[in-house]
């Protein structure tokens, strides 16, 4: 009805909720479909043959797109409850490909945009905005959608050298420390807005900490003199002591 009066309207539709499941008829008069895949693991790769959950979410994913046109809505920035730096390039990454691989027809991401919160009254630390802390997974993610067969390591090391300057080598060690940690946890997280504690937990053991902290240290040494490389590297280790704080509440006793 609505194309008679406007025969340019495109119409796109969101499995989202109780409206997820796939249904059993084909969905005509839809440019796209846009599936909620909060149902994944954003530890693991979608593939991944150790990953029940992801292999469970890609079946219905893969089963939605023999009944529609088929996009993706994202939540990968919603995965804690907190803004924190979230080492998933390699999510990234991984993902885009066999995004690609299934032809979908658009990507988009969900985040909170809060970089007003800089300014204010009551400003947030930098290492408290999510599009700071989390700044080379929110690069890696609009430029594997962009190009999923990029590479990802030289856009790391391209991001490295920029950004650090001569800390660039040990701050490149620092997030391979960090996303090799995080895609090999033993557990599995899924949804949105999950408790930061309870992933700080098991991401930031003390052999973590240790190693993070020496590449950490090793950067603002190499940067001395070069105020605004130093100040990222400050950034980041700031970052890094809000996931050591969040580890520590949760091994006495918090929630």
């Amino acid at each position: 009805g609505i194309r008679k009066e406007i025969p340019d309207m495109r119409f796109a539709g969101l499995p989202y909720q109780e409206y997820r499941p796939v249904p059993g008829i084909k969905v005509k008069d839809l440019e796209h479909v846009d599936y909620c895949q909060y149902n994944r693991c954003y530890y693991h790769g979608l593939e991944d043959p150790g990953c029940d959950m992801n292999a469970r979410s890609m079946r219905e994913f893969r089963a939605w797109a023999n009944q529609a046109p088929l996009g993706l809505y994202g939540y990968e920035f919603d995965v804690v409850n907190q803004a924190l730096y979230l080492p998933m390039w390699r999510v990234f990454e991984d993902e885009m490909r066999i995004f690609k691989r299934m032809d979908l027809k658009r990507v988009k991401t969900e985040y909170s945009v809060n970089l007003n919160r800089l300014t204010g009254k009551n400003p947030l630390p930098r290492a408290q905005v999510g599009q700071l802390a989390s700044r080379l997974a929110y690069y890696a993610w609009a430029m594997s959608a962009f190009d999923p067969d990029l590479d990802m390591d030289e856009l790391l090391d391209d991001f490295c050298r920029r950004v650090y300057g001569d800390g660039a080598k040990e701050m490149r060690a620092y997030h391979d420390l960090m996303a090799a940690t995080w895609g090999s946890m033993k557990s599995h997280i899924t949804y949105f807005s999950n408790p930061a504690r309870s992933v700080a937990e098991k991401f930031i053991t003390p052999d973590i900490e240790k190693a993070a902290r020496k590449h950490l240290a090793a950067a603002a040494e190499a940067v001395k003199g070069d105020k605004r490389a130093f100040s990222e590297v400050r950034l980041d280790a700031e970052c890094f002591a809000n996931w050591v704080k969040l580890a520590a509440e949760a091994r006495a006793g918090g929630t």
